[in-house]
């Protein structure tokens, strides 16, 4: 069995997580500059989906609020 250096100390395992952190953090603001008129608003899924985001708003609010506190997540 061959063991690399702790994750946490070696420095090329570091420097993936960062590019890698870098790059997601480009392509999420590369997508966040994009004007509204990129998104079809003819697009019947879309319409669909966005008329279901306030109906099921407060069950979503419950299932996070039920997760955050399993024991395992708040400790």
């Amino acid at each position: 069995m061959i063991l690399l250096g702790d994750a946490l100390t070696d420095s090329s395992y570091n420097a993936f997580n960062r590019r890698k952190f870098i790059h997601g953090a480009l392509a999420g603001a590369a997508f966040a500059a994009l004007p509204i008129s990129a998104f079809s608003a003819d697009d019947p899924g879309l319409q669909f989906v966005l008329s279901q985001i306030p109906k099921l708003h407060d069950e979503n609010v419950k299932r996070l609020q039920d997760w955050i506190a399993l024991p395992s997540i708040a400790a």
